[in-house]
């Protein structure tokens, strides 16, 4: 009899299990938790527990454990801790979750994109403050000044332009916190990583003319700087993909700035840079060449040291002959957009909320921005960003131009070798179909910035031949909210 009731409750208790394995909500909830519990236990060997359980094979191998680790140490140092207060599910594989800072600061909210089938892991994340953003508006202007008032940030310049016609543009807000000087429509924000693109671009044009090609290799071009073996054979394109091996540099100290100036051979950009590059193919790859994905300003900036080398002109200079002038950009230029020499121009801001921003300095990290030209040193006007994204997609519609179509085109898509980036596909400093769950635009191209105190991000969405620019000057609220943001401008501007 024993024996019998013990079978039935074990029968009882293998259908409560399998109700519950079949309540895709309960089993999402469950995961949103854990990853929260994780930063209020402060438990670094918890979140790689946790990434490795939750995650998918894709979104797992997106980059190596040390990389998020280091990144996760960082968010739970500046947040001091997560208590998480609510989740939602507004779509049913996407649950938002929303905590509060032990540290007291603004809630952060993290979106969390799921498998459709069990056991329902987690793919793309995103992770910021929780701002609510209006999701219809009657004019750009409107929507601007809405935005500014829920997030704090002193200024926004957004814009769109459909069939090579901006259709839309909002400049609004003061160039800095400490100052009541309006923005104006040609005033310039930092590009930050977008400028990897432009890099790209660049090279492009080198192949087209036949200084590079697509495979050539580190060794073909810096063969007189010693280098690791592993490194030898990575390609321009690897490097311009993330899929080359080398580590990610993805945050700097001073003291690392200072060893590296002091380890050049004399004062030029291009003898820091060589440097840097010199210092970076000595160490310990992440993988052989070709294996993984992992981002990395330090394999963007190889790359466009190459192309100094190969071509003996210096970035910058070959920045304003292939990509600004063709593409018609007259506001563009490099380093901060302000300076002693252009003081009403856009500061950027640090911190996440009005109440603890700090307006950058003159001239701060410069060395740092200038050492790093290739992976992330532009600025422009919204205006000229638009022209930018308008240059590339009519070389992606097949159109000969300053760039030919194809070659346009390859710098577009991905090879056959290519490295999965989650479940999408980087090249040449573009992420493919990046508007995720935001909106149904399956073919969109994009990248994003940010260099600390400014954010943009651009969008091509090829298909109704559109381009969406957003830029500002504070970092963290307008991250928080870009995706949500450029949602909306796209709606309202692909309804017309």
């Amino acid at each position: 009899m024993l024996r019998q009731s013990l079978m039935v409750l074990a029968l009882v208790l293998a259908g409560t299990q399998c109700a519950r394995a079949q309540d895709p909500q309960a089993v999402m909830e469950k995961r949103i938790a854990a990853y929260f519990k994780t930063y209020e236990d402060n438990n670094p060997d918890g979140y790689a527990a946790w990434l490795k359980e939750n995650r998918t094979e894709e979104a797992y191998s997106m980059a190596p454990l040390a990389a998020r680790l280091e990144m996760y140490a960082f968010d739970a140092e500046r947040w001091g801790g997560l208590e998480l207060t609510g989740v939602v599910f507004p779509d049913e594989f996407v649950g938002v979750g929303e905590a509060q800072p032990a540290n007291g600061g603004p809630a952060i909210r993290v979106t969390f994109q799921f498998e459709d089938t069990p056991p329902y892991k987690i793919g793309p994340m995103m992770v910021g403050l929780a701002i609510d953003v209006p999701a219809e508006f009657s004019t750009l202007d409107e929507f601007n000044d809405q935005l500014r008032a829920a997030s704090g940030v002193p200024a926004f310049a957004m814009g769109v332009m459909v069939d090579g016609e901006v259709v839309g543009q909002s400049v609004r807000g003061v160039c800095a916190l400490d100052s009541d000087t309006p923005v104006q429509a040609n005033d310039t924000f930092h590009w930050g990583s977008i400028a990897k693109s432009v890099t790209g671009t660049m090279i492009a044009k080198l192949i087209e003319t036949g200084v590079l090609d697509w495979d050539t290799t580190i060794a073909d071009v810096l063969g007189d700087i010693p280098m690791r073996d592993e490194y030898r054979s990575a390609t321009i394109t690897q490097l311009m993909s993330h899929e080359a091996g080398i580590p990610p540099y993805n945050n700097f100290t001073p003291e690392l700035v200072g060893e590296i100036a002091a380890a050049a051979k004399g004062d030029s950009r291009q003898d820091k840079r060589r440097a840097f590059v010199s210092r970076v193919l000595m160490e310990q790859p992440l993988a052989p060449p070709g294996e993984v994905h992992a981002y990395s300003n330090a394999g963007i900036t190889i790359a466009g040291y190459m192309a100094e080398v190969a071509s003996g002109e210096t970035w910058r200079n070959l920045v304003e002959t292939h990509v600004f002038k063709p593409a018609g950009m007259t506001t563009a230029g490099f380093d901060w957009p302000a300076s002693a020499e252009r003081p009403n121009q856009p500061r950027g801001h640090f911190g996440d909320s009005a109440e603890n921003y700090e307006v950058m300095k003159y001239g701060a990290m410069l060395e740092l921005v200038s050492l790093l030209d290739p992976a992330g040193n532009i600025r422009s006007s919204v205006g000229d960003l638009l022209r930018y994204g308008n240059f590339h997609l009519l070389g992606m519609s097949g159109k000969d131009g300053y760039l030919k179509g194809g070659t346009v085109k390859a710098l577009h898509t991905p090879r056959a070798t290519s490295v999965p980036w989650g479940e999408s596909f980087y090249t040449f400093g573009w992420g493919h179909n990046e508007c995720g769950h935001f909106f149904d635009a399956p073919d969109c191209q994009a990248h994003n910035g940010g260099a600390g105190s400014f954010y943009a991000e651009i969008k091509l969405i090829p298909g109704r031949n559109m381009v969406l620019a957003y830029m500002a000057n504070a970092a963290e609220p307008s991250e928080a909210i870009a995706q949500d943001v450029l949602a909306a401008v796209y709606r309202h501007y692909a309804a017309d």
